[in-house]
């Protein structure tokens, strides 16, 4: 297996379950790469591999699996972390403004890639109960196109901050309130990200289901400092 060396920037952080996490990244020429395997220790706990604002070295080789994203790369070895500067609080949003496009179709509607950054209005975040019991975070965004919608949000950072104001399958309408008032004073940039095809439901995605997988607000919650 033939791997290069490269540097990526976190920008999504997620975690699947308790074996699985995934990562979405920035190389250094801006390039989106989602290295895999990617466990929930390498981005837990006090000195995670992978994290926001800090570059981590890799080697990286093609996708091993059979339907790859066009993202998707092979991890070959232990990432080194640490391996590049931090970002500095004052150039990381020159940074985003960079990467981000102008709306959501133009971010991921395409076959072309499956993570994108955009500059979205928050409007409403909200907890839905599945049958199952299990609490999925969601967030309604408007985009620079003015169009609005409303998905799933398995970021790590934004569960770690709102799971704490849930109670009975609803969120606590003051830190809902807190939150919203936070975000409209500054910045906020989404990272969005699409699940591979599951055949079930077409939509513009091209069967993916679309997910917010990194919130980094400029002068607002905390999420991308973390």
């Amino acid at each position: 297996m033939t791997a290069r060396t490269v540097r990526l920037l976190p920008l999504a952080i997620t975690k699947v379950d308790g074996r699985e996490a995934c990562v979405g990244a920035i190389d250094e020429d801006g390039a989106w790469v989602r290295p895999e395997p990617v466990t929930p220790a390498d981005v837990l706990g006090p000195e995670p591999l992978f994290r926001y604002w800090s570059w981590t070295e890799v080697a990286l080789a093609g996708p091993v699996v059979d339907d790859p994203r066009p993202e998707d790369r092979a991890l070959v070895g232990r990432p080194a972390a640490g391996s590049g500067r931090p970002v500095p609080p004052a150039e990381r949003p020159a940074l985003l403004a960079k990467h981000c496009t102008t709306d959501v179709e133009s971010a991921v509607g395409g076959a072309r890639r499956t993570l994108g950054l955009v500059r979205a209005r928050i409007e409403d975040l909200t907890v839905r109960r599945s049958a199952a019991g299990e609490d999925f975070f969601r967030c309604r965004f408007t985009d620079l196109s003015s169009a609005t919608y409303d998905w799933i949000v398995p970021e790590i950072a934004h569960r770690q901050r709102m799971a704490p104001h849930v109670l009975d399958g609803r969120l606590d309408p003051d830190a809902r309130r807190a939150a919203l008032d936070a975000y409209a004073r500054g910045e906020v940039f989404l990272t969005l990200g699409l699940t591979r095809p599951n055949n079930r439901r077409p939509n513009r995605f091209g069967g993916c289901h679309p997910l917010v997988v990194g919130v980094h607000a400029v002068d607002g919650p905390a999420e991308a400092d973390r």
